[in-house]
């Protein structure tokens, strides 16, 4: 999706600078931003249908890292559970 946002923005801008043509036939730019703007577009709508299909998504994920993380345990330090220091 980023390639396709990039490369189309990268021709649009490519494009500014020329007067239209009155040409019926898409130039090389112009076809190649159609197609990537078409791609990114099937792209955004597959990532929100599977965004809503998982049954983990993303977001979830790190909302429940940030929570679990949120917790911390401190143990009293006892010496007779400590590992033997070798000298």
């Amino acid at each position: 999706m980023v390639a396709c946002a990039v490369i189309t923005i990268m021709f649009f801008t490519h494009d500014k600078g020329h007067p239209g043509q009155a040409e019926k036939d898409l130039s090389k730019s112009e076809l190649v931003t159609l197609v990537c703007g078409v791609v990114f577009f099937m792209a955004f709508f597959m990532a929100m249908y599977v965004e809503v299909k998982a049954k983990y998504t993303i977001y979830k994920l790190i909302i429940k890292f940030i929570y679990l993380n949120q917790q911390w345990y401190i143990d009293e330090y006892n010496k007779a559970e400590a590992l033997p220091v070798e000298v």
